[in-house]
């Protein structure tokens, strides 16, 4: 499995080259060698209907199985640009995960807790909505506004500066220097080539999201307050980065955390239980070894 992703690896896409032509020879005994493990298994296992330890009653063989086939269709429809499905037999290096405790309790874990994942999505996807409107009803429309350098002479506008302005505000938003020449005029566009925006609800819920990264969100938070208000501008946005960024993931990992200790409670409860049957099955004379 790793010399087959090995060779996938230093596949160059160009089936002319020598590297193109070793891969594609490691692409057939690969393929050969998957195939007959798999026939191997289903001879000695049954396909389906044989009990609940046919070949196709464990999820990591069905895996396995698709992978199998999905390199079929690759040489089929080669000249289809099909190719990619060959990728997917890096997969069969999950079947690992049944073999080593620590990681088939993490990944258990972490299956058991999409349900969990889903309440949180849930909440963050309804607090995305209503910042998403205040934010619109507030910053909406007020972020085209630059502070502009004009002549003195003609009043023409000759060069707009980046920090946005409101005039004749009553709340502390920024004020252009008058006594410099300077008017707050429209821009007509918004911040950042228009992406720091919320004239709309889809731009609003992008700054946010980009406020939830914690990637530039102070730059943000400053254009809204010279904007509207430094006042409002800061209570909205340390609102949403507490709540969307540093509640919600912790609340991510509170749920992981959870299920983590919840699986390896009971990974060791099934440990315990079969240590206790050893212990009657030798107490009453009963080799162990014989029963497996």
């Amino acid at each position: 499995i790793l010399i087959n992703c090995v060779f996938l690896a230093l596949d160059d896409g160009n089936s002319q080259s020598n590297i193109g032509k070793i891969s594609g020879i490691a692409d057939l005994v690969f393929t050969a060698i998957f195939t007959v493990e798999a026939m191997i298994r289903i001879i000695a296992q049954g396909f389906y209907w044989c009990g609940e330890n046919s070949y196709l009653r464990d999820s990591y063989n069905c895996l396995d199985f698709i992978v199998v086939l999905l390199s079929y269709i690759s040489f089929a429809g080669s000249g289809a640009n099909l190719s990619f499905f060959r990728a997917l037999r890096i997969l069969k290096p999950l079947r690992a995960i049944k073999a080593i405790k620590g990681l088939r309790i993490l990944t258990t874990a972490l299956f058991e807790s999409l349900e969990g994942l889903g309440n949180v999505l849930l909440f963050f996807s309804f607090c995305l909505f209503v910042f998403g409107i205040i934010g619109m009803q507030t910053f909406g429309g007020r972020l085209k506004n630059r502070c502009a350098v004009t002549n003195t002479t003609t009043g023409i506008v000759s060069e707009y500066l980046e920090r946005t302005c409101w005039p004749n505000s009553k709340l502390d938003a920024f004020e252009c220097e008058t006594d410099a020449g300077e008017i707050c005029a429209d821009y007509g566009k918004d911040p950042n080539n228009g992406v720091i925006s919320f004239d709309n609800i889809l731009v609003s819920w992008l700054t946010i999201l980009q406020v939830t990264s914690l990637e530039g969100w102070v730059d943000v938070m400053y254009y809204c307050g010279d904007a509207v208000s430094k006042t409002i501008s800061a209570f909205y946005f340390i609102s949403l980065v507490m709540i969307l960024s540093l509640f919600v993931r912790n609340l991510i990992l509170a749920v992981l955390f959870i299920k983590f200790n919840k699986e390896k409670h009971a990974d060791v409860l099934d440990d315990e239980v079969d240590e206790d049957d050893g212990l009657v099955l030798n107490f009453f004379g009963v080799s162990t070894k014989k029963l497996n």
